[in-house]
């Protein structure tokens, strides 16, 4: 009787343990809810599951600012807190400078190297320009870019003129994001970009993208009329409400909280938001993300492992476009910064590359591409398992739904039941 009594209690404190950990979490991946179990009963459980699979890229969706309810209702990181989003003169190309010579500072006053993670697309490259272009020549072996053979095709031109024989190179699988790399280098990337510029992708799979820039998005004011997400899972699954006016009004809750329903007024201007307040958190800390799915040189996961708070504050400070600045840069230009033509977006990115390289064939053809995200190369070497974590607490430990059994799977099916929408 004891031991049972006992037993029972252990798997109680357990689930509890896990319920605390996800409501405080960094990151709970969505993509993984349908493992927990919780879709059937609840249809607003259901319906939360979705919302990842319309935003390109995103594991984590939380906002910055504004109430959006969750199921785990977990807060955001101030760290990544939105500034105040005002109009500001500064170009683009200005703060790109800038930036460089501020990261290139910090790392001689902290005697780190820059790592830059190139994947060969437009951010990333924007990123490793600002540092050849800003910091002396007779420097550059500061400088230190993580890709992979992807990265060379993507950019050949790129790779051939700038970084072959000339910058040291790592191999993204090779690269082990622990405390001692931290300790040892400043890592820059690209990701935040997209926020900035909207998701304005002409990706053939992305149909959130494909109906807004088919809706007239720049001259008439957004509604549920005009926002419409035809996603294949929702012809799956049958709600007893409008999915698509539920989202909506989810979405346009947090623009009236911070009173921007007037500034963001259009369809495009509504998919920036949810990419400038509800998907900035996760891209900024994306390689937490993914590189940390394989395994320390001990043969530990690196995911295990925590991160501590001020490793996550420096990390913080030093992403490259988390800064006001950029932000502000993005509200003052919005109403230009997702055109018709979709070959002229991050025209201002590409033109900064351009006149850096010269390269007219890139600058006039290159377009954003629905790069394989880096997990994909971790996989082909066999270091990944079939799952990432579930979640990862306030200190980056990951947690597995096939590790934790039960008591994690059924901790998230507790939070997604009592989910009210």
């Amino acid at each position: 009787m004891t031991r049972n009594f006992e037993t029972g209690t252990a798997k109680k404190l357990s689930r509890r343990f896990h319920i605390e950990n996800i409501k405080t979490s960094r990151l709970v991946d969505n993509h993984q809810l349908s493992i927990a179990g919780a879709k059937s009963k609840n249809q607003f459980a259901t319906a939360w599951s979705l919302i990842p699979r319309m935003l390109l890229g995103v594991h984590g969706n939380r906002p910055r600012v504004g109430t959006f309810n969750t199921p785990w209702n977990a807060p955001s990181n101030p760290l990544y807190a939105m500034p105040e989003l005002k109009f500001i003169p500064d170009t683009l190309s200005d703060l790109m400078d800038k930036r460089a010579i501020e990261l290139y500072n910090e790392a001689k006053n902290t005697n780190k190297r820059l790592a830059v993670m190139w994947s060969g697309g437009i951010d990333s490259t924007a990123v490793l320009v600002s540092l050849l272009k800003n910091i002396p020549s007779n420097e550059h072996d500061i400088i230190e870019v993580i890709l992979t053979t992807s990265s060379i095709y993507e950019n050949f031109i790129f790779y051939s003129k700038h970084i072959d024989k000339k910058l040291k190179q790592q191999h993204y699988v090779h690269v082990k994001l622990n405390l001692e790399f931290l300790d040892r280098y400043i890592l820059l990337h690209g990701d935040p970009a997209d926020c900035l510029f909207g998701p304005n992708m002409p990706s053939d799979n992305n149909q959130t993208v494909q109906n807004y820039q088919a809706s007239g998005s720049h001259l008439q004011p957004h509604s549920p009329d005009t926002i419409k997400v035809k996603h294949p899972l929702l012809s799956v699954y049958k709600f007893s409400f409008d999915w698509n006016e539920w989202y909506y009004n989810k979405i346009v809750h947090t623009l009236n909280e911070h009173q921007q329903q007037d500034y963001v007024s259009t369809v495009s201007d509504f998919w920036w938001w949810n990419y400038f307040n509800f998907k900035w958190e996760f891209s900024c800390q994306r390689p937490f993300f993914y590189m940390r799915l394989s395994d320390d040189k001990d043969g530990v996961p690196l995911y295990k492992k925590p991160i501590p708070e001020a490793y996550q504050r420096q990390f913080a400070k030093n992403t490259f476009f988390n800064t006001d600045k950029f932000q502000q840069w993005s509200y003052t230009n919005l109403k230009t910064l997702i055109p018709r033509d979709v070959s002229k977006h991050k025209i201002d990115v590409k033109r900064y590359v351009y006149e850096f390289d010269r390269n007219e064939i890139y600058f006039a053809t290159k377009t954003k591409v629905g790069t394989k995200s880096p997990s994909w190369a971790l996989q082909g070497t066999s270091l990944l398992e079939n799952d990432s974590p579930f979640y990862y607490d306030k200190d980056w430990i990951g947690y597995k739904m096939s590790k934790e059994t039960a008591l994690l799977r059924a901790s998230a099916r507790m939070l997604m039941d009592r989910y009210a929408g």
